[in-house]
């Protein structure tokens, strides 16, 4: 089945992202630490640029933290289009059963909702 292995390969190109981005919070992190308390962990005062680089490490922390958070979210909505597929469900709106259009699943593989749906959805979630 073709959609299945689409979505297995976005499961798994997701995976690879998510665990870069952790990495990368990772570093973040000890870039920020670095900075605010030297390497031995004491606090420095700070120098010149100091604050700034600062600043801009946790900026750079919270976009990555989105971007985890996005590729999270795609990665969950994988794995429930994977479990529909299993359960004969996939295709079908989980609102209100009608089909969803081929066009929408070829763009969005993991799509649990026909168009009229999801703006529905998207509406009560502002």
């Amino acid at each position: 089945m073709v959609e299945r292995e689409a979505l297995l390969a976005r499961f798994a190109a997701l995976d690879a992202r998510i665990g870069i981005i952790r990495l990368s919070l990772g570093a973040a992190f000890l870039i920020v630490a670095w900075l605010c308390f030297g390497p031995a962990g004491i606090v420095i005062s700070p120098g010149p640029g100091t604050p700034a680089d600062a600043g801009a490490s946790l900026s750079e922390n919270d976009r990555t933290e989105a971007m985890l958070d996005s590729a999270s979210s795609q990665r969950d909505g994988v794995l429930a289009a994977l479990d529909r597929i299993e359960a004969g469900r996939y295709g079908k709106c989980v609102d209100c059963g009608h089909d969803i259009p081929e066009g929408r699943l070829e763009v969005q593989p993991a799509a649990c909702r026909c168009v009229g749906c999801q703006g529905k959805h998207a509406r009560r979630r502002r």
